[in-house]
């Protein structure tokens, strides 16, 4: 979700840029799919993009050549002042399967980690879902939420879960049935 509101802000701040917005997959399907193996085209390709958004960067721990191409995209973006963006499921550093240039090439750029919402955010984001969607939980509910779940998207799950059974059954919930909830 991350990249994609990236990308949606860039559409938005500048009229017509092009956008390569995908996994690593997607990538890989450009090079094996796409351009059926022809690395060049593939390459060329990649290059007329003004923006390369990559999520699941830590997947291109299975491609080596693809690693490779990387290092020369990335050059080709950085010489060209073209934006990338990657992101990955854990810090950079503990990739030791990346290519050292690759490696190298990535930590030019301004490195974030994102760490777990706290308590405060996650009671602000119930109590937005909760009056977005006429959900009527008590302060004790919405503090039981926040403090049993810390991962957003089981949270936003269990939010959905309240709201169909209200939706379903035309009632409100009682403690019962949010805790079976």
């Amino acid at each position: 979700h991350l990249l994609k509101a990236v990308g949606n802000e860039i559409s938005k701040r500048q009229s017509g840029p092009r956008i390569f917005l995908g996994s690593v997959e997607d990538v890989e399907s450009v090079y094996e799919g796409r351009f059926a193996g022809d690395a060049y085209k593939a390459r060329d390709y990649l290059y007329s993009f003004d923006f390369l958004l990559v999520d699941d960067f830590q997947r291109i721990r299975r491609n080596a050549v693809l690693q490779q191409e990387m290092i020369l995209i990335f050059n080709h973006f950085y010489d060209h002042k073209k934006q990338m963006v990657f992101s990955c499921a854990d810090k950079l550093a503990s990739y030791d399967f990346l290519d050292p240039t690759l490696k190298s090439r990535l930590e030019w750029g301004l490195i974030v980690n994102l760490k777990q919402p706290d308590l405060d955010i996650r009671l602000h984001f119930i109590q937005a879902q909760c009056k977005a969607k006429r959900i009527g939980l008590s302060k004790e509910q919405i503090l039981a939420l926040a403090q049993r779940f810390q991962d957003f998207r089981y949270l936003q799950g269990i939010l959905i879960k309240i709201f169909a059974f209200k939706e379903l059954l035309k009632r409100d919930i009682d403690e019962r049935d949010f805790e079976h909830i």
